[in-house]
């Protein structure tokens, strides 16, 4: 028995991107990026062009960020980037403040140097990808920095 699980774990697979989670992946970078804007249409065909992958592909990745919420169905236009209003981006930031202050006091009370290293490392990037006006930079500084900051309790 214990053969065959070592057998097993050797032959696994693991952490391979199907081609539908590499176009959600791409999509949702140019969201963020701004390169897909917020309301704007996303057309099936268009996308398989830009992509060079196939409908169902982009059909499978456009659910996922519907998921997400970066995605709307809307009804007799098809999908398109998510737009919010003013007053949801007010609740999000009094939310993420109260998190955000929540996970810095904690991180601060268990001193870990590690941590503290790589928060720092993350801040240089963000500096430098924002003085070059580097935004998909600036997205993965900012996503390790909060990786940091909340993994680090």
């Amino acid at each position: 028995m214990e053969r065959r699980n070592e057998l097993q774990s050797t032959l696994r697979i693991e952490d391979v991107p199907t081609v539908r989670a590499m176009v959600a992946q791409k999509l949702r970078e140019a969201i963020m990026s701004g390169t897909l804007k917020p309301g704007q249409r996303l057309v099936e065909r268009e996308l398989c062009e830009m992509m060079g992958v196939s409908r169902p592909s982009i059909r499978e990745a456009l659910r996922a960020l519907e998921a997400d919420g970066l995605v709307n169905t809307v009804p007799h236009r098809g999908p398109v980037v998510s737009t919010i209003s003013l007053e949801e981006a007010r609740q999000l930031y009094a939310a993420r403040a109260v998190l955000e202050g929540f996970a810095g006091r904690e991180c601060a009370r268990l001193h870990d140097p590690e941590v503290a290293r790589r928060i720092g490392d993350a801040l240089t990037r963000l500096k430098a990808a924002a003085a070059k006006q580097d935004l998909v930079g600036c997205l993965e500084a900012k996503t390790d920095f909060y990786a940091a900051l909340i993994g680090g309790w």
